[in-house]
């Protein structure tokens, strides 16, 4: 007992020290919360503070089943908020007419998820937008499948119709697959580009370096007047330093909106396999990739690029002032001004020695330190020194250089606007200030052949009035799209329209359909129903058997008529399949119309998911009809798997509708020119293709008068065969193609002579082939081109329709840009900004 009342004792003290020292911690507290509250905290502020609570809070929160950033385009120049917008929704920069791809990241954080993606464009109040001159309104859809926790950026494809006004929107929704309520739903305002207007894509290690691009005046024109200071022609997409996916899309279709693209130091693996296909292909189709040459060269070595460069980096090399002289001589001189001081090189230049390739030409001026080369339509400029060598960004020659040799845009003059400001011009071409021709070098055969010019007609100024003119400007625009835009409005559409309005004509069967139907009844219902039951010793049976060969021979001539009639369902096809020299991917455009006697929907399913399709209007430019509140509107759906659907295509009762496509067609080999063992030319059809009535034309520009033709007629050209090529003068001209003459009549009507009669005349398709580029097309009207334009009696393997119908028929037109040249050497401007202000503005 003793010890356990020591015991107690003890455990009693050690209790009240311990509740004294608890009291003391908790006044320390007290104590230092009041002085921090007071004084504040050296070693952290207040944002700092309020970001870790709320990472904490975050922490303890529960995050969302999905998590999704805004839709965004992959081109994406980070445009802020409009002036004077009426919302804040995030604003969305696309160029009507044209597809573009959208993407979202998407992240699923508990489950793996499976749904599908979709996204219309609509007007300000929220209808769909139709497609031109139709009844059909467009909904892009993906699937969706995210495993649980791994963030993924989905792609949609979307076009923007031409026709979307003020207020315009995009809207992309997202649910579960099979079901009907939207999970999440995002809208985003659209801002247009006017025609004239195309991406820069720059694809760099260091993109941020090339940030000066967008404040050039290639980039954003000086031109003052009542509204704008400047005309802005392009929009630089900086992209390549984060690890993530590059903003080139997978789809060659969907780059018809990018002018340029810059290289510098950049890893080629970084690009996908279809990236890379795509790539190769905007190149063919016209587009100009301008490499630095510095490290990229190096890098490019070995790669999808490699057989396409201008040239092969020799070695490492230093440029000094002396090796820059004839680049600072001829791009610093100026017809209209002062030269332009010589960039310097106050430290030698690092830079690679140039070894051109075989087709490669030095670019004039520049001493060999810039070489370009054609590709297809395209071109590829390589230089030997970096594009961001300080020195050169700091030379006042430089933005000619970048406009004249870089670009290979025209020479540009400087003037003194209405205000004292500033305005550039094409220096020779001043009524084409504002044409997408003289923007993008893109050119898409069946969209942009023949068509006319974007031309912006500015009066003059009347010195009179200060800040007015004697009449206001006149602006025309042909086309809201601009080149390389999506048309079904083009020269060769109009002439696919016609041929198709034409072949889905309705035919009454004639008198011997008749006939023949009614002798061949008549002979099985007597003499042949008679003489079986005869035979057989029952004759009376024979008359029982009269109902059943009746009924059956009604099906028989049902059948016969559907099949002369359209009765049921016909489906006649124009395509038009553009080649390049010695490349085996082609583009394919499919102009079709569906006809059916009792309305039908149409589901069709490409093979290949790059392939898109939109209903085709089945009137021609300015037969557009008005619409009414009560017209009902008919929504397709685009969507992509592994493979291209389009779903929704109605065809009314006894009516026909119309449908425009576009794939990539994959060849077996190219179709090229080559040289035979004995030193001469030859056409070597290296694809599977049959061409028929196949014949090369060679255009040669002049600037004395009219453009030159030579050609040569080849028949049949199999696959595998190689033909030799002996052109001699042509009598051909703009007027006789105006006129329809299409060259080697009298070689055609001899061939058509030996073969069965075509379903059609594709005639006018045909002479839309050999039409060249003239005056409505300023940068191409001045290139030579070799081209082959043939025929194929089918179109090539389409996509399944569904339901499929009862007639078919197709024709295709093939055209092959064999060579093209680059077009006269650039000039640098007859003038700079520096020489404004002057007296008077400059005129020739």
């Amino acid at each position: 007992m003793p010890v356990q009342r020591s015991l107690t004792s003890t455990h009693g003290l050690d209790r009240a020290a311990l509740l004294g020292a608890a009291m003391r911690r908790v006044a320390t507290l007290l104590l230092v919360s009041v002085l921090v509250c007071t004084l504040g905290c050296g070693g952290c502020n207040s944002e700092d503070s309020a970001d870790a609570g709320a990472e904490s809070e975050d922490e303890n929160k529960k995050k969302d089943d999905l998590e999704l950033t805004p839709t965004r385009p992959l081109l994406d120049p980070g445009l802020v908020a409009e002036e004077g917008a009426e919302d804040d929704r995030p604003r969305v920069l696309v160029k009507p007419g044209h597809w573009m791809v959208v993407a979202q990241r998407m992240k699923a954080n508990y489950d793996d998820f499976v749904g599908e993606t979709s996204a219309r464009v609509l007007t300000g109040d929220e209808a769909p937008v139709l497609l031109p001159q139709t009844d059909f309104s467009l909904r892009s859809q993906r699937p969706v499948v995210l495993s649980k926790g791994r963030p993924k950026r989905i792609e949609t494809e979307v076009f923007v119709p031409n026709a979307i006004g003020k207020g315009a929107l995009v809207s992309s929704a997202l649910r579960r697959r099979g079901a009907g309520r939207e999970l999440a739903e995002s809208t985003a305002a659209l801002q247009r580009m006017p025609s004239y207007q195309y991406f820069v894509l720059v694809l760099a290690d260091s993109p941020d370096e090339y940030a000066f691009l967008k404040v050039t005046d290639t980039v954003r024109g000086p031109y003052e007047d009542d509204d704008n200071p400047y005309d802005q022609y392009y929009h630089v997409v900086l992209a390549g330093s984060a690890k993530g996916g590059l903003p080139v899309p997978e789809n060659p279709l969907a780059m018809s909106s990018v002018a340029y693209v810059v290289w510098d130091r950049l890893d080629p693996e970084r690009l996908t396999p279809r990236q890379q296909d795509s790539l190769v292909d905007w190149l063919h189709w016209g587009g100009r990739l301008i490499v630095s040459g510095p490290g990229s060269l190096d890098l490019l070595r070995g790669s999808f690029l490699e057989g396409y460069l201008s040239a092969s980096g020799d070695a490492t090399t230093e440029l000094k002032e002396a090796d820059l002289s004839e680049l600072n001589l001829f791009w610093g001189n100026r017809l209209r001004g002062m030269r332009r001081e010589p960039t310097n090189a106050l430290s030698p230049w690092p830079a690679v020695r140039l070894k051109p390739s075989e087709a490669a030409v030095p670019m004039i001026g520049t001493g060999g330190l810039v070489v370009e080369h054609p590709v297809g339509r395209g071109s590829v400029v390589t230089t030997a020194f970096r594009l961001t060598q300080r020195e050169f960004l700091n030379w006042k020659g430089f933005d000619g250089f970048l406009n004249g040799a870089l670009f290979r845009r025209p020479a540009r003059r400087f003037a003194r606007g209405p205000y004292g400001g500033l305005r550039a011009e094409w220096a020779h071409l001043s009524e084409y200030r504002l044409d997408s021709h003289l923007a993008t070098p893109v050119r898409l055969f069946s969209r942009d052949s023949g068509s006319e010019a974007n031309v912006l007609v500015d009066l003059e100024y009347d010195s009179i009035t200060f800040g007015g003119a004697a009449n206001p400007p006149v602006a025309t625009v042909d086309r809201l799209e601009g080149v390389a835009g999506w048309t079904g409005f083009s020269p060769v559409a109009e002439a696919a329209r016609s041929v198709l309005r034409e072949a889905a004509g309705v035919t009454v069967p004639g008198s011997g359909f008749v006939v023949a139907c009614l002798a061949a009844y008549l002979l099985v219902l007597v003499p042949l129903n008679w003489a079986i039951f005869y035979t057989l010793g029952r004759v009376e049976w024979a008359w029982l058997a009269a109902p059943v060969i009746a009924v059956v021979g009604t099906v028989v001539v049902v059948q016969q008529a559907q099949l002369d009639i359209g009765f049921v369902r016909s489906q006649n096809e124009v395509a038009v399949l553009e080649l390049y020299g010695g490349h085996d991917r082609g583009r394919l455009s499919r102009y079709a119309a569906f006809y059916t006697s009792l309305s039908t929907t149409y589901d069709l399913t490409y093979d290949d998911p790059r392939a898109l399709a939109l209903p085709f209007s089945t009137q021609s430019r300015g037969e557009q009809t008005s619409r009414t509140i009560s017209d009902r509107v008919f929504p397709v759906v685009s969507e992509k798997t592994n493979e291209s659907e389009l779903r929704g295509l109605t065809v009314p009762s006894a009516a026909t509708t119309m449908m425009h496509a576009e794939e990539i067609a994959e060849l077996e080999g190219p179709v090229r020119l080559g040289v035979s063992s004995r030193g001469h030319r030859q056409l070597e059809n290296r694809s599977e293709l049959r061409l028929r009535d196949a014949a090369i034309v060679e255009f040669t520009p002049s600037t004395e008068g009219p453009p030159t033709y030579r050609g040569c007629w080849l028949g049949d050209v199999q696959p595998g065969e190689s033909v030799l090529i002996n052109t001699t003068p042509l009598a051909m001209s703009r007027e006789s193609l105006d006129e329809g003459g299409v060259p080697f009549t009298d070689e055609r009507r001899s061939a058509a002579e030996l073969l069965d009669e075509p379903p059609f005349d594709i005639g006018p398709v045909l002479l839309e082939a050999f039409r060249f580029a003239g005056k409505e097309d300023p940068a191409y009207a001045q290139r030579s081109e070799t081209r082959l334009v043939a025929v194929l009696d089918e179109t090539p393997a389409g996509p399944t329709v569904s339901p499929r119908a009862s007639q078919l028929n197709g024709m295709t037109v093939v055209v092959t840009h064999l060579a093209m040249g680059l077009g006269p050497d650039p000039r640098p401007d007859v003038n700079s900004r520096q020489d404004i202000p002057i007296d008077t503005p400059y005129e020739e």
